[in-house]
């Protein structure tokens, strides 16, 4: 379950991947969206509430606008909307890109522009938050291997995961790791 920034939503999701969109203060049910194909596993809203993203334990993410009910951008799994005139003419994100492993974490950035995203065997991936486009995925998935818990935290506007093994606490800065992949 997840609230929006200011409470006016509540988010929860299902074992059938259906998520379920409520009232802050009253707690009605205000719509449901259905796309994923599995138990949804992560869930993050913008800072403003213009999108929500969702994970799933098959590995998918998707962005939805909360107002509207409709996606904001989509992959290929299992898509009820896939001809929703609101959808831009843009190319689909392939299953490739997407985690090979259930969704862990789903952080957007300080900006709202990328949604950060780690499985729960370590891979990480970034994502351009309107158009799913992968920006960078790690190679070396044992970065985060190990971690018994997986956190974010920002230094200025930079995210960094905070992560604890083996009573040690590490850190990565997910910019450094853009930058090296550019």
């Amino acid at each position: 379950m997840t609230f929006s920034p200011n409470d006016k939503y509540i988010l929860s999701g299902n074992d059938k991947g259906i998520l379920h969109l409520w009232d802050g203060q009253t707690y009605e049910l205000l719509r449901y969206f259905e796309w994923h194909t599995s138990r949804i596993s992560a869930t993050v809203f913008s800072k403003t509430n213009d999108f929500f993203v969702s994970g799933s334990v098959a590995g998918m993410i998707q962005t939805w606008s909360p107002v509207s009910g409709r996606l904001v951008s989509y992959g290929e799994e299992g898509d009820s909307n896939r001809n929703d005139a609101s959808i831009p003419d843009t190319k689909t994100p392939s299953l490739s890109s997407m985690h090979k492993h259930s969704v862990g974490l789903l952080v957007l950035t300080y900006d709202e522009s990328h949604i950060l995203s780690c499985s729960n065997v370590g891979e990480i991936r970034v994502f351009a938050a309107r158009t799913l486009e992968l920006i960078y995925t790690n190679t070396d998935i044992h970065v985060m291997d190990g971690y018994n818990s997986i956190f974010v935290r920002y230094k200025s506007s930079t995210p960094f995961l905070i992560g604890t093994t083996k009573s040690v606490v590490r850190s990565l800065d997910i910019k450094d790791l853009m930058e090296m992949s550019d």
